[in-house]
């Protein structure tokens, strides 16, 4: 049993620090929301785009132009 509440207690702190940090006051939360969107949607083109360009490589315009260049 000890170790359930002790677990409880950090998760309270830690719920009550997030929640102070981040949730309390709109202006925070709408901030902390518009970053992560934005980071999130970088990084997630970056590994897509990566992934696309590995997986058709030789099959692009820019690897086939000087196949057709005169």
């Amino acid at each position: 049993m000890p170790s359930q509440i002790a677990s409880r207690t950090s998760l309270n702190r830690f719920n009550r620090v997030v929640y102070n940090t981040i949730f309390k006051r709109n202006s925070v939360f709408v901030t902390t929301v518009l970053f992560s969107a934005f980071a999130f949607q970088l990084s997630f083109d970056r590994v897509v785009d990566g992934w696309y360009h590995q997986r058709n490589k030789g099959k692009h315009f820019e690897d086939i132009i000087g196949k057709f260049a005169q």
